[in-house]
């Protein structure tokens, strides 16, 4: 398995004072046009991103919920019989799924984020498919003690450090996410993230308190800060390869 450099990568987190060169207009507006071409080249429908963001399928008073609710189940199954028929798209290989969302024009945050992986590449740029986390640091008020506990959010995204293989701050990094069209610095897409997957996160942090709880400690006794990390997700070698190749 590949891992990308830097390997402090693998545990990065957000922090403070780095000297934040991916908010350059030139990096951000690099890494922009490289998500747009992505998704021009892989023109795909997201039935997941328009469950979330669709008012005709959130609001079940609409007139047009029925008919827009079976459409979307339509397009799901499609998806899930198509493009998600492998056990484990992340063992699957690489450029099958590419193909097939280039033929059955279905996506979702996966399989963007590999299409907009083989657009870097084809860019010269490093880069790497990431898994979104939600860690919570817990401080015991009493005892001052800490506890780390983290909960994956069900999204992954790319980041790159574009064309800077030197680049070793994790915050001059640039997060590019083609299924929430973002591109730009890890500060601002902690922001967006936060935001975004505001009830993800609050059940994360109602399951943490249940485990404090269930020990028979008062969760008043606790102070809670929460922020976004990023994991690598581990995909096999020959299948990142592929990758690499499939715009070239």
């Amino acid at each position: 398995m590949r891992i990308f450099t830097p390997p402090s990568l693998i545990n990065a987190k957000i922090g403070f004072g780095a000297k934040n060169r991916a908010e350059k207009k030139k990096d951000i507006k690099a890494a922009d046009k490289i998500m747009r071409d992505s998704k021009n080249e892989f023109l795909a429908f997201s039935p997941n991103y328009a469950r979330i963001n669709y008012k005709c399928l959130k609001d079940k008073n609409s007139t047009r919920n029925a008919r827009a609710t079976e459409l979307y189940n339509k397009v799901s199954t499609r998806y899930h019989r198509t493009i998600r028929d492998f056990e484990d798209n992340k063992c699957a290989p690489t450029d099958e799924i590419l193909d097939k969302v280039k033929k059955h024009k279905l996506a979702h945050c996966y399989e963007r984020a590999l299409g907009t992986l083989a657009e870097l590449y084809k860019n010269g740029c490093e880069a790497e498919i990431t898994g979104i986390f939600y860690e919570i640091e817990l401080t015991n008020k009493n005892t001052l003690e800490t506890t780390i506990l983290e909960d994956r959010i069900d999204h992954c995204a790319v980041l790159t450090a574009m064309g800077d293989k030197e680049r070793s701050d994790f915050e001059d990094f640039v997060v590019i996410d083609p299924w929430l069209h973002y591109a730009g610095s890890v500060q601002n897409a902690e922001i967006k993230y936060k935001n975004f997957f505001e009830n993800d996160i609050k059940a994360i942090e109602r399951k943490i308190c249940r485990k404090i709880l269930a020990k028979g400690e008062n969760i008043d006794d606790y102070e809670l800060r929460g922020e976004i990390v990023y994991r690598p997700l581990i995909i096999a070698n020959e299948n990142i390869d592929k990758v690499r190749t499939y715009l070239k």
